[in-house]
């Protein structure tokens, strides 16, 4: 048996417990821990202990959904060697199957397409025993395709008594097991007429106007339901499309790989999910009349849900599906969990809004319009929507797919420091410290708490302007304050060195106000501030130790409801040095709830501190201190200065950062909960009110999930603008670069090499840099340079206050090589110093630098010239530092150690720069 992972079987139990929930265990109920393809498959075997009788049959029949439902446990018994879910099979079987291979209640003159699916299990029964039995039954069913009415062309009528007609359901009912048949049986392995079937549906069941196949077709074009002109009927059933969908990848499973079928299969099959994606809602399910959403009586229908969720899941399996499409699966997946999967006392699972039937003409004659299906009944654990969600869910435990209804800590592994978070209905915005880089105050969004995405920054440049244009490591923007009040969006930062500003904004993806500077000083740090209800504002900050001479204490101020003015008076309402070893209370957050004051900030210190809150009746205290939140046995150390974030679904997290070295302040997302008006955050084991942070849990609920998105990062600069993940060392000046001089590249001036602190980098402003995106990765960047290089050094640096770069330099002898250079203690002085002995001239045209980070933030160097097949390394391991406050940072570079200054000299003077053609990150194996 293969072993599912320990992490992924947590997330299947934390979803079990968290999300669907299990009552007490009773002598009868099931095992609430089981994975959910054998939970649901023993719930089925508990109502129906007899396979035959799945689909409420009064005694054995050979349908289609008991094929279908056990397939399923087929694919259950080749996972676990359950002998239990064998046995389910074949005493189905065996009732219906003589040793002849006759199949009791099949009648092939009928010609009914429907009966050739459950001939599926006979491949699995006759692979573990070998009964002939089994062969002689899938023979006569083969035969019935071998004399089944067809259309002029080719195509099976779904049923004898439907002439002239093709059901998309029909394709699921008789390709795969043809295909099958063709794999393990025939002596030429030709598929041409399985693929006819589809090309039939491609030719003439789809609708252009929504690029998605309609449920019947009839060539006679004399059915009611049909279109006199184009035969077709009148609307997309969601089942109907699920039906075609498993067909597609069941029958690629069979294709010979790399065959002009298959290819031709596959990219159907991925336009098909391109096209459903324009119609899956913001719960991950379709309508059961999928292009009519809006449509009175319309709902959300789970089978044909799960059917496309499992297709899209086997897709992946097979690498028959385009990546990106993944998500779309995953989504109808977790919506069917969400909202149609239900527990028992007894811990079995059911699944609901399964639409009974719907098919087309008959008696009573089904004409296919829009009232007919939207009237057709639904009802719960239908073997049409059970079968195809365990072989999802077991898609799902085999690949090892996290289950989106839960999450893994950190969210962001990106120094995103100091982060707070405000929630404006089911949009939630994001800003944090950025200290000296430019521009600063990232504002970043998410509609689920989860998923993040940069859209902005506050600050373009830093203020005061002309102070920033040197680097100044360390100072700058410090923790932030972003609220929604008054219908727009409010940023008070500080300054250490300035004093408190605010900046505002209608949209927050915009342009903000100007900063204005609303309280002057130095060391005043980390305001929050709060609109109380009888119409007083006010403004709570810290202070800086090293500008102020104290910290440890938390002071309140007045301020005016437009933030127009602060008091220069001011109380202490929390005092540090007054508590039981608390040291270093800074980062406050101010809310208030059920008519309490609270204050949250973290306390002890960066890398080894915990999460306090602070609460009062009295907004002057006095106040009552609790720590909250601490490490404990998690491994995430000195959880760290965050926000408390109420959701519409009334449910309430926290956002933190964890100082992680070299990484620098990595974002963390934890459960947060209120007891006797205390918030616990995290996990509280031992119930003392303290929680210590999570690894993984349930998923915030969200109407809104817009599926998994990273962070842009990578960079092909096609574009007349950066990109936003980009910054710079001090405020940018426009002839440092160009998008446009040579389009399609990122064109870098050199600039002089500023060396205040020695022949380093340090305090250079021309650095183009972005934050680590991960602990693990690989960077290349394709890089050329200009015909004159003298005196010059560009390259791709790993920067910190220890930092490395490899890229070109010129030697005595006025050549440029290809070097390695690093650099220890920047901050207080160094001079770089070249690593690598045996250097490389340059005379390429082009050549591309990389970067491997590898866990701990150990870095391996290396470069290609076109001539070269692999990459070369160069130098030895180095060991990547945070800088000063902030994370160790991705760069480029190009500066001149020439003696004339280039800083007010405008582009069409420069002649010497890098061209940077693309920078690609990628994760490691």
């Amino acid at each position: 048996m293969k072993q599912l992972s320990i992490k992924f079987l947590c997330s299947l139990i934390i979803f079990v417990v968290s999300q669907v929930g299990f009552a007490a265990p009773d002598k009868t109920g099931l095992n609430p821990l089981l994975p959910l393809s054998e939970r649901m498959a023993q719930s089925e075997m508990q109502r129906n202990p007899q396979a035959w009788s799945i689909d409420w049959r009064e005694y054995p029949r050979w349908t289609y959904t008991h094929g279908l439902v056990l397939l399923s446990f087929s694919q259950l018994y080749l996972q676990t060697q359950d002998q239990q879910y064998f046995d389910y099979i074949q005493d189905y079987a065996d009732a219906l199957i003589t040793e002849e291979g006759d199949i009791k209640t099949y009648d092939i003159e009928k010609y009914n397409i429907d009966m050739i699916n459950p001939g599926k299990i006979l491949f699995f029964l006759y692979q573990q025993t070998g009964a002939k039995k089994y062969k002689l039954a899938m023979d006569k069913l083969r035969l019935q395709l071998q004399h089944h009415p067809r259309t002029r062309e080719g195509g099976f009528w779904h049923k004898k008594r439907y002439p002239s007609q093709m059901w998309l359901d029909g394709l699921y009912m008789g390709a795969p097991f043809y295909a099958q048949y063709i794999t393990e049986f025939a002596q030429e392995k030709d598929y041409s007429d399985v693929l006819k079937q589809f090309e039939l549906i491609e030719k003439y069941l789809y609708r252009k106007d929504t690029g998605l196949p309609v449920h019947g077709w009839d060539e006679s074009k004399q059915q009611k339901w049909a279109d006199p002109i184009t035969g077709q009927s009148a609307h997309h059933w969601s089942r109907a499309i699920g039906w075609y969908a498993m067909a597609m990848v069941d029958v690629l499973e069979f294709l010979p790989a790399q065959s002009a079928q298959k290819t031709w299969l596959a990219e159907r099959f991925n336009r098909l999910v391109k096209a459903m994606k324009k119609y899956q809602q913001p719960s991950g399910l379709w309508y059961q009349v999928v292009e009519i959403p809006d449509g009175e009586g319309n709902y959300l229908e789970t089978s044909g849900s799960i059917m496309l969720a499992y297709a899209i899941l086997k897709a992946y399996k097979q690498k028959d599906l385009e990546p990106a499409l993944l998500n779309i699966g995953l989504r109808a997946y977790q919506g069917v969990l969400d909202h149609f999967i239900s527990v028992n006392p007894h811990n079995q699972l059911s699944i609901e809004q399964v639409c009974a039937v719907a098919g087309l003409g008959g008696k009573p004659y089904r004409d296919g319009r829009y009232q007919y299906y939207v009237n057709e009944p639904y009802r719960a654990n239908d073997p049409k929507a059970v079968g195809p969600f365990i072989m999802a869910s077991l898609l799902m435990e085999t690949l090892k797919i996290k289950p989106l209804s839960t999450y893994t800590n950190p969210i962001l592994h990106v120094d995103y420091s100091d982060p707070d978070v405000v929630a404006v209905g089911e949009d939630y915005y994001m800003t944090a410290s950025s200290f000296n880089a430019a521009p600063g105050l990232p504002i970043l969004h998410s509609t689920d708490l989860v998923n993040w995405q940069l859209i902005n920054y506050a600050l373009p440049k830093q203020v005061p302007l002309a102070h920033f244009s040197t680097p100044r490591h360390g100072e700058g923007v410090w923790a932030p304050n972003i609220r929604y009040y008054n219908e727009q969006f409010w940023i008070f930062y500080p300054d250490p060195d300035f004093g408190i500003y605010v900046t505002t904004a209608k949209n927050p993806a915009a342009k903000w106000s100007e900063p204005k500077l609303i309280l002057a000083g130095k060391g005043i740090i980390d305001p929050t501030p709060l609109w109380d209800g009888d119409g007083q504002a006010y403004l709570l900050h810290a202070w800086a130790k090293s500008r102020a001479g104290f910290n440890n204490v938390l002071s309140l101020r007045k301020m005016a409801d437009d933030a127009s003015w602060v008091s220069e008076q001011y109380t202490n309402i929390i005092d540090g040095s007054k508590l039981d070893k608390f040291r270093t209370i800074e980062g406050p957050k101010f809310y208030k709830r059920n008519g309490f004051y609270y204050i949250f900030a973290p306390a002890g210190g960066v890398d080894l501190g915990w999460q306090s809150v602070f609460r009062a009746k009295n907004i002057m205290g006095p106040y009552q201190a609790r720590i909250v939140m601490e490490q404990g046995r998690s491994h995430i150390n000195g959880p760290h200065q965050g926000a408390w974030v109420h959701t519409l679904h009334n449910e309430d997290w926290f956002v933190h950062f964890q100082a992680k070295k070299a990484y620098g302040r990595i974002t963390h997302l934890q459960p947060m909960q209120w007891i006797n008006d205390w918030p616990v955050i995290g996990i509280d084991k031992d119930r003392d009110g303290i929680g210590q942070p999570v690894a993984e849990f349930r998923r915030p609920k969200t109407t809104q999930y817009r599926g998994e998105i990273a962070l842009q990062i990578d960079d092909e600069f096609n574009h007349d603008r950066l990109n936003l993940q980009w910054q710079w060392n001090a405020n940018p000046k426009s002839h440092w670069y160009s998008l446009r001089d040579n389009p399609g590249y990122m064109r870098l001036f050199a600039q002089p090499k500023i060396k205040t602190t020695g022949d380093n980098l340090w305090m250079t402003p021309l650095l183009l840099v972005q934050k680590l995106p991960a602990e693990t990765f690989e960077a290349i960047t394709k890089v050329k340079f200009s015909d004159n290089t003298q005196n010059m050094q560009a390259g791709l640096t790993l920067f910190g206050e220890d930092y490395a770069w490899i890229g070109i330099s010129e030697n005595a002898q006025g050549e440029q090589q290809i070097v390695f250079m690093h650099c220890h203690g920047a901050r207080k002085g160094c001079d770089e110093s070249q690593q690598e002995k045996q250097l490389e001239s340059f005379n390429a045209e082009s050549i591309e630098l990389r970067v491997v980070v590898q866990a701990g933030a150990e870095v391996v160097f290396s470069y290609k010239t076109p001539s070269m097949e692999r990459f070369r390394i160069i130098g030895e391991h180095f060991s990547a530092r945070k800088g000063r406050w902030v994370g160790a940072k991705i760069g480029m570079f190009a500066v001149t150690n020439a003696q004339a200054t280039l800083a007010d000299k405008t582009r069409s003077d420069k002649n010497q720069y890098m061209d940077i053609d693309y920078i690609r990150f990628a994760p490691l194996d």
